[in-house]
Protein backbone atom coordinates (compact mmCIF):
# COMPACT_ATOMS: atom_id res chain seq x y z
CA UNK A 1 0.00 0.00 0.00
CA UNK A 2 1.67 3.25 -1.26
CA UNK A 3 2.34 5.84 1.37
CA UNK A 4 -0.19 8.88 1.54
CA UNK A 5 1.40 11.83 -0.04
CA UNK A 6 0.92 15.60 1.90
CA UNK A 7 -1.19 17.76 0.16
CA UNK A 8 -3.02 21.04 0.00
CA UNK A 9 -6.07 21.25 2.62
CA UNK A 10 -8.68 23.31 1.39
CA UNK A 11 -10.42 25.10 4.32
CA UNK A 12 -14.22 24.48 4.31
CA UNK A 13 -15.38 27.73 5.02
CA UNK A 14 -12.88 30.02 3.26
CA UNK A 15 -11.60 27.70 0.33
CA UNK A 16 -7.98 29.16 0.69
CA UNK A 17 -5.30 26.37 0.51
CA UNK A 18 -3.29 25.20 3.18
CA UNK A 19 -0.82 23.50 4.11
CA UNK A 20 -0.99 20.97 7.39
CA UNK A 21 2.21 18.79 8.09
CA UNK A 22 2.73 16.93 11.54
CA UNK A 23 5.99 17.95 13.34
CA UNK A 24 7.93 14.58 13.69
CA UNK A 25 7.76 13.28 17.55
CA UNK A 26 11.75 14.17 17.60
CA UNK A 27 11.52 18.20 16.62
CA UNK A 28 8.12 19.07 18.75
CA UNK A 29 10.19 20.11 22.11
CA UNK A 30 12.18 21.87 19.53
CA UNK A 31 9.64 23.44 17.43
CA UNK A 32 7.08 24.31 20.05
CA UNK A 33 3.86 22.36 18.18
CA UNK A 34 2.62 18.81 16.97
CA UNK A 35 1.44 20.40 13.57
CA UNK A 36 2.73 23.00 11.13
CA UNK A 37 0.08 25.21 9.33
CA UNK A 38 0.19 27.60 6.80
CA UNK A 39 -1.84 29.35 4.13
CA UNK A 40 -1.18 28.93 0.91
CA UNK A 41 -2.77 32.35 0.30
CA UNK A 42 -4.98 30.88 -3.14
CA UNK A 43 -8.07 29.73 -3.68
CA UNK A 44 -6.94 28.09 -7.40
CA UNK A 45 -6.23 23.87 -6.95
CA UNK A 46 -3.28 24.15 -9.25
CA UNK A 47 -1.46 27.37 -7.53
CA UNK A 48 -2.09 25.36 -4.08
CA UNK A 49 -0.07 22.52 -5.47
CA UNK A 50 2.88 24.91 -6.53
CA UNK A 51 3.02 26.70 -3.40
CA UNK A 52 2.32 23.76 -1.05
CA UNK A 53 5.69 22.40 -2.89
CA UNK A 54 8.00 25.06 -2.12
CA UNK A 55 6.58 25.57 1.58
CA UNK A 56 6.82 21.78 1.98
CA UNK A 57 10.43 21.97 0.99
CA UNK A 58 11.30 24.80 3.45
CA UNK A 59 9.59 23.19 6.24
CA UNK A 60 11.91 20.02 5.38
CA UNK A 61 14.41 22.37 5.28
CA UNK A 62 14.06 23.68 8.93
CA UNK A 63 14.12 20.31 9.89
CA UNK A 64 16.84 19.35 8.97
CA UNK A 65 18.71 22.13 9.89
CA UNK A 66 17.70 21.52 13.46
CA UNK A 67 18.42 18.25 13.40
CA UNK A 68 22.17 19.04 12.12
CA UNK A 69 22.36 20.81 15.86
CA UNK A 70 23.85 24.60 15.95
CA UNK A 71 26.50 25.67 13.51
CA UNK A 72 29.68 28.17 14.84
CA UNK A 73 29.12 31.49 12.83
CA UNK A 74 32.08 32.76 11.29
CA UNK A 75 32.81 36.54 12.27
CA UNK A 76 31.81 37.62 8.82
CA UNK A 77 28.49 35.09 8.70
CA UNK A 78 27.42 37.24 12.37
CA UNK A 79 28.37 40.39 10.93
CA UNK A 80 26.27 40.00 7.48
CA UNK A 81 23.32 38.41 9.80
CA UNK A 82 23.37 41.89 12.33
CA UNK A 83 23.46 44.13 9.49
CA UNK A 84 20.50 42.22 7.25
CA UNK A 85 18.26 42.30 10.94
CA UNK A 86 18.88 45.88 11.04
CA UNK A 87 17.38 46.20 7.84
CA UNK A 88 19.80 47.57 5.90
CA UNK A 89 19.88 44.26 3.80
CA UNK A 90 17.47 45.34 1.00
CA UNK A 91 15.39 41.99 0.57
CA UNK A 92 16.88 38.78 0.74
CA UNK A 93 15.31 36.43 -1.45
CA UNK A 94 17.15 33.39 -0.77
CA UNK A 95 15.74 33.33 2.97
CA UNK A 96 13.78 30.73 4.02
CA UNK A 97 11.72 32.68 6.33
CA UNK A 98 11.78 34.37 9.92
CA UNK A 99 12.54 31.30 11.97
CA UNK A 100 15.66 30.59 10.24
CA UNK A 101 16.83 34.41 10.84
CA UNK A 102 15.82 33.63 14.65
CA UNK A 103 17.71 31.18 14.75
CA UNK A 104 20.88 31.92 13.07
CA UNK A 105 20.53 35.58 15.19
CA UNK A 106 20.00 32.93 18.32
CA UNK A 107 23.59 31.13 17.54
CA UNK A 108 25.19 34.57 16.58
CA UNK A 109 24.52 36.00 19.95
CA UNK A 110 25.73 32.19 21.99
CA UNK A 111 29.06 33.03 20.12
CA UNK A 112 29.57 36.91 20.84
CA UNK A 113 32.33 35.91 23.18
CA UNK A 114 34.02 34.86 20.39
CA UNK A 115 33.44 37.88 17.56
CA UNK A 116 35.09 40.90 17.20
CA UNK A 117 34.38 44.36 19.03
CA UNK A 118 33.21 45.90 15.79
CA UNK A 119 30.25 43.06 15.57
CA UNK A 120 29.65 43.31 19.22
CA UNK A 121 29.36 46.99 18.51
CA UNK A 122 26.70 46.50 15.69
CA UNK A 123 24.78 44.18 18.19
CA UNK A 124 24.66 46.93 21.37
CA UNK A 125 23.82 49.46 18.83
CA UNK A 126 20.76 47.40 17.04
CA UNK A 127 19.54 46.27 21.07
CA UNK A 128 19.52 50.33 21.54
CA UNK A 129 17.62 50.96 18.32
CA UNK A 130 15.12 48.72 19.25
CA UNK A 131 14.97 50.43 22.44
CA UNK A 132 15.05 47.20 24.62
CA UNK A 133 17.65 44.60 26.44
CA UNK A 134 15.91 41.29 24.32
CA UNK A 135 18.03 39.14 22.25
CA UNK A 136 17.28 39.11 18.41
Amino acid sequence: MPLAMSRPWKHPSSGVYWLRKGVPEDLRKLVGKREEKRSLQTRDPVEAKRRHAEALAEIESQWANLRAGPKALTEREAHQLVVYRQGSHGGCPGCTGKFLLQQMAAAAELEAGMISARTKAVLADARRQRGDGRSF
